[in-house]
């Protein structure tokens, strides 16, 4: 196989491998703020109205997510990204119930 053959195919691996890789570790700030979050969240607002916890959680999730766009930082949004996994966290604990059991 010609040289060109094998440069085009180091490239196209590591350009591949840098977009992954970033997503992977955005996915996984996102999934660290879920892990860490569920547990407490679900125990702080188990006497909260489900209504409001759904909606307060919906809209800081929509905040961090306006706030994660336009960072120029990475540090900036990995943190965005964990907070937003806070917020699913919290919106899941509360959402899992309010299934189960009809009218928020």
């Amino acid at each position: 196989m010609p040289f060109a053959v094998h440069l085009l195919a180091f490239s196209l691996f590591a350009m591949g491998s840098a977009e992954f890789l970033l997503a992977g570790v955005l996915i996984s700030a996102f999934a660290v703020g879920v892990v860490i979050g569920g547990p407490p969240l679900a125990v702080l607002t188990l006497r909260r109205p489900r209504r409001t916890t759904l909606v307060v959680s919906q809209t800081l999730l929509a905040i961090g997510v306006a706030i994660g766009l336009p960072a120029d930082d990475f540090t900036a949004l990995i943190v965005t990204r964990f907070l937003c996994g806070l917020t699913y966290a919290g919106f899941w604990a509360v959402a899992a119930v309010a299934g189960q059991r009809p009218g928020l």
